[in-house]
């Protein structure tokens, strides 16, 4: 392991080497090289482009008893979390990254005559996100009817914050999780 004064060492020979002005450490980590330098780049397809819906072929004749008002409510359901879901994700191929995580810290709040709760002593908690393609198994949440669209910011920032380690801080009149396009 390296100290801070031989990684800044690193960097500068690093800069020589690639003949650029600065470099930027960014919280970013993965197996996939090419992911990680499509997602700095921003090299990756968030393209929004329009959706002509294919119009839905109804096989089951159990559907023919169904209130047809049903039937466009859940279309008109289905489209919001596809259109929603690509203004998050775009439609094409996401980088490949195989976790994310998020450190809370906060203070819990209770009567000091109960004594059940230190107020002084932060609650700190670790919660990890894996998969082999994480960034596909999160886009898929919403339409497989798993989570609410649109999802949480912390999960959609992903990609464009270039960050995939997030710390999660208590602050005066809300939370902050480490950047500023909350």
């Amino acid at each position: 392991m390296c100290s801070k004064n031989c990684i800044h060492f690193h960097l500068k020979a690093l800069l020589a080497a690639a003949s650029y002005s600065e470099i930027h450490e960014m919280d970013l980590r993965s197996r996939c090289l090419d992911s990680l330098k499509d997602i700095v780049f921003k090299r990756y397809n968030q393209n929004v482009q329009t959706f002509n819906p294919q119009p839905l072929q109804e096989r089951n004749s159990a559907l023919e008893n169904v209130d047809p008002r049903i039937i466009q409510e859940d279309r008109n359901k289905k489209e919001t979390i596809r259109r929603i879901n690509e203004e998050d994700f775009g439609n094409g191929t996401l980088p490949k990254l195989q976790y994310a995580q998020y450190k809370l810290e906060t203070v819990f709040k209770s009567k000091p005559e109960l004594g059940i709760l230190n107020d002084k002593e932060p609650f700190r908690c670790l919660v990890k996100f894996s998969s082999p393609h994480l960034l596909e198994a999160v886009r898929s949440l919403a339409p497989a009817g798993l989570a609410t669209a649109p999802l949480s910011r912390l999960l959609t920032c992903i990609v464009p914050d270039a960050k995939n380690s997030f710390k999660i801080t208590e602050k005066k009149g809300g939370f902050s999780h480490g950047h500023p396009h909350q």
